[in-house]
């Protein structure tokens, strides 16, 4: 790195204060400098000066001996019997009687704790090992206070810091140390020895690796496939003419995304093109080479229209459909060049050829060179006819090669096909190039160049028909586990989410297989989808996250790569990122782009990817009726359509994720379109608006409606703000078919300005919502409200299964012990449920499905009544609960664990080591340190 390296040694037998001893030097030897003997640093040394780049080639990491015999020795010395701790172990275990101590879950960690607060009693550990950690904690300091206190008199600790590497958060990356830095951290202890563990080539290494982006993710394999490109491009410029070139760009978008590839082929091309434009020099066809230049501007003007549009898969199918037609074209170039003329001839003078054949000829060539970098074979078709001499032929197509490309930087960068990564990737092919040029002028005297070409075109043309499609799967999950309960069966299907559906449309539009399903917990989750996917993108609320995290970890079995969306990606991503390769927050087309370009497995921590805040467009119902018209094969009878006219929230109560997001209202002419789409599918839709709060464009989302279908001819359903529910607009919104309307009140204290209630308190208030709300009646038969608690501090760590507004509270009360809290739970649902008050909500509802609707949502709460009686048994009688609910312990209570348990059914065996336990303060933790997330 080099790596800075200790080892101390703890409190003598029998001695308790916190100062340094000092103790034989060489007890154990680590004292980790750098000498002439031939070790492994050495013969990398021999091997990088013969060859600058085989680090870079084989990306190894960085070579240690002296520490790992340092450690060696110590482990020897113990014997089998000691008690070892390997803080920050990662995926090895040094030896049986080490205790491995991680962050995250992994087959080798025993332990997964936090290295500020160990979890062991004082004098337990003879020694602790501790490699290339300490820079990635917040105090070091307190780390190693904790090592301090939990090793036994006597004890070792074995350290390994760096004091000259990149950054690499794993998930931080806070200090480096210098040798007196390592050894002043290690106050409290006696130094035995301490030095440098490897000397400046690691450093060089990881710097040069880390600055040509090859920390990003590269891998050996396409490292290899870029350096071979690189290669054969020299080999073709230089020894055959530079047309079996065309299997480079095809053949690395096997790996890359089609813009990043075109991207970082325009400056490999552009150098070659100097080096041989420097050999010809004002011998080219002046004529010929304006008249294709002049045409490849119109060429290269509408390709780059295309690039600015086209998704990345369609972009490869171009590529692939342009490297087959001229793998044919030019395997059969011995048929066709002699119709045309040969090169060779000894004639002078060029034929007089008509302008508009070189014009169209420098389209073509301009926009196939554009796209994908293979005009050339265009410029030679229409140069060979004018029979010009060897020298003039090669010189005017270097000449006009070079040009092209030339052209073609400033569209690129528009485009923003180049980036400062591109650049320097380039420039470290480079020597490959020369490599190239150097072997293809060996090759061209003894290499016969049709056999050679005719290989090259084989495997060009296989590139070209293998273009990569992904296979993905896309899972809206609405119910938590398997259910059969009425309400499921009814009215599941109708909750999907939007998001799923928009996500699925943008991965199709992208040219990919999608496979979406529903699950609404009737279903086999599995039965739905083909077992060969490559990706799967979830969506969930936090309510179905261990449901979540149990389906990535078995699909990542089946080698897929997972992606969580949803509101419990954007609540809890610290968490999600343990099980998911990809996180998403705010999800636009760009996000699922960049995430369709990439998709590769990020672990044991996931990517966080997010855009700058809610997406301006979203797919219309028109554009997702294939999702749509799958989720209603399983709504047996009521089948709502979802609908969104806005995004975000004007109103700014603390307690809503969405009073942060701006209000952005969607386009009103798809809205209106899709509208009158759903009248041609059924006779009478039913719409469900998924807005936050519907309506706060009153005027002109009620106009559109009016513009675009009959009034009353579809039924809809809408959350809303009692601010919006005046006399008028409810007036209003009956005429135009609202059926139903939830609106919030939200705080009886705070947030009056959304209920028009004032500063009114207590029964004041609930007589004046009360009489709105019977005067939302006579227009809407259904009120709902819908009452959020804020968090202030009390939160439990209540596995987010339970976390449904039933099942489970994760706020501790604040003005109620908990009995006392679920015995007036339980005296209010006994009131509501009563027959004499469902017989009255009943009778106060007029139109058939919202009737019941409610009737059907009420059934379960008898359920849900006995579930609380049991709840509160519990509280009293078993021992668990108490100190769960109030906070003394975060250990779940095993009647908790055993529903999640049943719930999940076969699924459970596949829930992930910890899944059931989250940080109920991550979101507090998140704002004090924003690199919480990895980006």
């Amino acid at each position: 790195m080099p790596d800075v390296h200790a080892e101390t040694q703890s409190r003598p037998p029998g001695h308790r204060e916190n100062t340094p001893h000092t103790f034989r030097k060489g007890y154990v030897s680590s004292y980790l400098m750098i000498d002439s003997k031939p070790d492994l640093i050495s013969r990398i040394k021999r091997k990088l000066r013969q060859n600058p780049f085989l680090s870079y080639l084989i990306g190894c990491p960085y070579p240690a001996p002296r520490w790992n015999r340092c450690v060696r020795k110590l482990l020897q010395r113990l014997g089998p019997d000691a008690k070892i701790l390997d803080l920050g172990a990662g995926t090895r275990r040094r030896a049986p009687n080490v205790i491995n101590l991680e962050i995250d879950m992994t087959p080798e960690v025993d332990i997964v704790a936090d290295g500020h607060f160990l979890p062991f009693s004082d004098d337990t550990f003879d020694a602790v090992i501790s490699e290339a950690v300490l820079e990635h904690v917040r105090s070091p300091n307190l780390v190693v206070a904790e090592i301090y206190r939990v090793l036994k008199p006597g004890g070792n600790i074995c350290i390994a810091v760096p004091f000259l590497q990149g950054y690499h958060a794993s998930p931080h990356d806070y200090q480096r140390w210098t040798v007196p830095g390592i050894v002043q951290l290690c106050a409290a202890f006696s130094e035995i020895e301490s030095g440098p563990c490897a000397g400046p080539t690691t450093s060089l290494h990881w710097i040069f690796r880390e600055y040509v982006g090859l920390e990003g993710g590269s891998t050996i394999y396409e490292i290899i496939i870029l350096c071979f490109g690189a290669w054969l491009t020299g080999v073709s410029k230089a020894g055959f003419g530079g047309g079996i070139g065309m299997i480079v760009v095809p053949m690395f978008t096997h790996f890359r995304s089609a813009r990043n590839v075109i991207g970082l082929m325009l400056p490999l091309l552009f150098s070659t093109d100097i080096f041989s434009l420097s050999h010809y020099w004002q011998q080219w066809h002046r004529q010929s080479v304006t008249r294709l230049v002049l045409g490849s501007l119109l060429g290269i003007a509408l390709a780059s229209l295309i690039l600015k549009d086209i998704s990345d898969v369609h972009l490869k199918k171009v590529i692939g459909g342009i490297a087959c037609l001229f793998a044919i074209l030019e395997f059969l170039r011995p048929y066709w060049q002699p119709l045309l003329g040969n090169s060779g001839q000894s004639i002078q003078t060029a034929l007089q050829f008509k302008t508009w054949q070189g014009l169209l000829a420098g389209i073509f060539a301009g926009a196939f060179s554009t796209l994908a970098h293979m005009g050339g074979l265009v410029i030679v078709m229409y140069l060979l006819p004018q029979r010009l001499g060897n020298t003039a032929f090669v010189a005017t197509t270097t000449a006009t090669y070079f040009l092209l490309n030339f052209i073609k930087i400033p569209f690129y960068f528009q485009l923003q096909l180049f980036s400062f990564e591109i650049l320097i990737e380039a420039l470290v092919l480079l020597p490959f190039i020369g490599l190239g040029v150097l072997t293809g002028i060996s090759l061209n005297n003894r290499v016969p160049e049709r056999l050679f070409s005719r290989i090259v075109l084989f495997f060009l043309f296989a590139t070209g028909v293998t273009v990569k499609k992904l296979q993905i799967g896309v899972i809206d999950l609405v119910a938590k586990g398997p259910t059969r309960t009425l309400w499921a069966r009814t009215m599941h299907a109708n909750l999907a989410s939007i998001m799923p559906q928009a996500i699925a449309t943008w991965c199709e539009e992208e040219g990919h297989a999608v496979y979406f399903m529903c699950y609404t917990g009737l279903e086999n989750s599995l039965e739905e989808l083909p077992e060969t996917l490559d990706l799967v993108i979830i969506g969930t609320f936090s309510q179905g996250a261990q449901l979540a995290y149990a389906l990535s970890n078995l699909f990542r079995s089946q080698g897929a790569v997972t992606v969580l969306g949803g509101p419990h990606a954007r609540c809890y991503p610290q968490d999600a990122q343990k099980y998911f390769d990809y996180v998403l927050g705010f999800t636009d087309k760009t996000v699922i782009r960049d995430l369709l370009q990439d998709c590769s497995p990020h672990r044991p921590i996931g990517v966080h990817l997010a855009a700058n805040g809610q997406p301006g467009t979203l797919p219309g119902v028109q554009e997702r009726w294939k999702f749509i018209e799958l989720t209603h094969r399983k709504a047996p009878w009521i089948k709502a359509v979802p609908m969104l006219g806005s995004m975000g929230c004007p109103y700014t109560c603390s307690f809503c994720i969405d009073s942060v997001i701006p209000y952005q209202p969607l386009e009103f002419d798809v809205i209106k379109a899709d509208l009158r789409f759903l009248l041609e599918k059924f006779k009478r839709p039913l719409v469900g608006w998924h807005d936050p709060n519907f309506g706060v464009r009153f005027d002109d989302y009620l106009s559109a409606i009016e513009d675009a279908v009959p009034p009353d001819s579809i039924d809809f359903i809408a959350e809303s703000s009692l601010a919006l529910l005046s006399e008028p607009h409810m007036k209003r919104l009956k005429r135009n078919g609202f059926k139903m309307l939830m609106p919030g009140i939200e705080s009886w204290q705070d947030f009056g300005n959304k209920s028009k209630t004032g500063k009114n308190r207590g029964i004041d208030k609930v007589q004046e919502v009360s009489e709105q709300v019977n005067m939302i009646l006579r227009y809407v038969p259904a009120a709902p409200l819908n009452l959020e608690y804020q968090q202030e501090g009390r939160v439990l760590p209540f596995p987010f299964y339970f976390l449904d507004s039933k099942r489970g509270m994760n706020i501790k009360p604040k003005n109620y012990a908990w009995d006392e809290l679920y015995d007036n739970v339980i005296d209010l649902i006994k009131h509501n449920i009563s027959w004499g008050n469902l017989f009255s909500s009943y009778k106060a509802i007029d139109a058939f499905v919202p009737r019941w609707v409610n009737v059907i949502r009420v059934l379960p709460w008898f359920e849900q009544l006995k579930y609380y009686r049991e709840i509160r048994r519990r509280l009293d009688e078993d021992p668990q609960f108490q100190p769960f609910f109030t906070g003394q312990t975060t250990e779940i209570p095993e009647f908790y664990v055993e529903r999640i348990r049943k719930s999940l059914g076969d699924l459970w065996e596949w829930l992930p080591e910890g899944a059931l336990y989250h940080d109920p303060n991550a979101y507090l933790k998140a704002q004090e340190n924003p690199l919480t997330l990895l980006n």
